[in-house]
């Protein structure tokens, strides 16, 4: 069984045109060995103000994880209970053994 959890992170947004209305991807860089491994690790996020965010702007997302229906299939997908820009991370990557 899958969830439903809490789970609150801080990432950047990313919308695109065939994206479900009220439906965006948060994703960071995880890198393993160095910048040139890196890879985005994201995860979808439903949202009223999905196309409210800047591009390269940083959010907050709180909400709760759990399976959501995108295209006829059961798709992890968080719904945001708070969603706000904020300030640039300091460090903007994310490695093993770190989170």
């Amino acid at each position: 069984m899958f969830g439903p959890w809490p789970l609150s992170l801080q990432a950047l947004p990313l919308k695109r045109f065939h994206f479900h209305i009220a439906h965006f991807l948060v994703f960071r860089f995880l890198i393993v060995c160095c910048a040139a491994d890196a890879l985005p690790a994201g995860a979808l996020v439903k949202c009223d103000q999905a196309d409210s965010f800047e591009i390269d702007s940083w959010i907050p997302v709180e909400g709760i994880l759990d399976l959501n229906i995108v295209d006829g299939l059961d798709f992890p997908c968080i719904k945001a209970e708070k969603v706000a820009p904020v300030d640039t991370q300091k460090v903007p990557y994310l490695y093993p053994g770190v989170f």
